[in-house]
């Protein structure tokens, strides 16, 4: 068993208090209003609150980086297509094409996480194999191309929720053009990272309850 800081703690506390509480009141909401966004936001409450858990379990046990990483890439795969659900719905751009490039995005992803875990598994570091670049310059692209999307609709259709929608995943661009940096991929993420994702969720609730 490994010792947790406070910090830490704290942010594992405040994530966990979070979770719960959009979970039960995103579903009686979608109950009473029967509205995807409110779905959305139940799913991605549900992925974080469930990932949250893992990772914490996974450092109580002592589980070592690589282990660590695995299980970091494949929250931040899942949370990102939940997110893009959850600002498409908030935007109102829930169109096919939309809905495609996001599956496009999503099987991409998770075939070269596959490469990344499986082909590539005996590299002297995930982080420092081409699978990881792929793997984020993937949704990278895919992040961009919604944001671009996000912003002419901004521009055409001038509304708080499509500029608040703009402004996070503009963000979402941001925290994965950090994974392209060399020198941090091997490490499990620092209680800066954490306060970072934790932030990052309240200005979505946020706007989740101004919609």
């Amino acid at each position: 068993m490994v010792g947790i800081d406070k910090p830490t703690l704290l942010a594992t506390v405040l994530g966990l208090s979070m979770a719960i509480g959009i979970i039960h009141r995103s579903r009686l909401e979608y109950w009473r209003w029967n509205n995807p966004v409110d779905l959305a936001m139940c799913l991605a409450a549900c992925f974080w609150l469930f990932h949250m858990v893992a990772l914490e379990t996974l450092r109580q046990l002592g589980a070592d980086e690589r282990a660590l990483l695995v299980a970091l890439c494949i929250r931040n795969q899942t949370l990102t297509v939940a997110v893009a659900m959850l600002l498409i719905g908030l935007s109102n751009n829930g169109r096919r094409r939309t809905y495609r490039y996001l599956l496009v995005q999503m099987g991409t992803g998770c075939a070269a996480l596959t490469w990344m875990l499986v082909i590539d598994g005996d590299a002297a570091g995930i982080g420092a194999s081409r699978a990881y670049r792929c793997w984020i310059i993937v949704n990278l692209s895919g992040s961009a191309a919604l944001a671009w999307s996000l912003a002419r609709r901004a521009r055409h259709r001038p509304s708080v929720s499509n500029g608040l929608a703009f402004v996070a995943i503009a963000l979402v661009c941001v925290l994965w053009t950090d994974g392209l940096q060399p020198g941090e991929v091997e490490v499990v993420p620092a209680t800066f990272t954490k306060f970072t994702h934790l932030f990052y969720a309240m200005c979505l609730t946020f706007m989740w309850y101004l919609s």
